[in-house]
């Protein structure tokens, strides 16, 4: 089967809409998590057409990395660029205007990606 970028550009566009609430659900342990998150680095990485070209990502989701100074089987909490981790919704509404103030509200979206999101809200 041929991949059909047009097809999944305007796919895109179509969900990623102002206001879109998707939800995925699965078995435990089966991507749901990873494919979000590859998924909006896509996004913000501007891989598809005709999607906003500034992209914020707001999640609870805990992101790590192993730098060379890390000890062994220790890794740093750290949050990629444009990615803002929240531990309480109250921290959702500062990064909003800090994001619209920065960015304008024209060709900007703001991904609120939240796993879990029944024992988060």
């Amino acid at each position: 089967m041929k991949y059909n970028n047009d097809f999944v550009n305007e796919y895109v566009k179509d969900i990623f809409k102002p206001g879109a609430v998707i939800v995925s659900y699965g078995m435990r342990g089966g991507g749901k998590t990873h494919c979000a998150i590859s998924f909006c680095q896509r996004l913000m990485e501007g891989y598809f057409e005709g999607t906003p070209k500034n992209v914020v990502l707001v999640t609870n989701v805990i992101f790590v990395k192993k730098t060379p100074n890390d000890p062994p089987d220790e890794f740093e909490t750290t949050s990629p660029k444009g990615v803002h981790t929240i531990h309480a919704m109250k921290e959702l509404f500062p990064i909003v205007v800090e994001t619209f103030e920065k960015y304008g509200r024209k060709d900007t979206m703001i991904i609120l990606l939240l796993d879990e999101a029944q024992n988060f809200l």
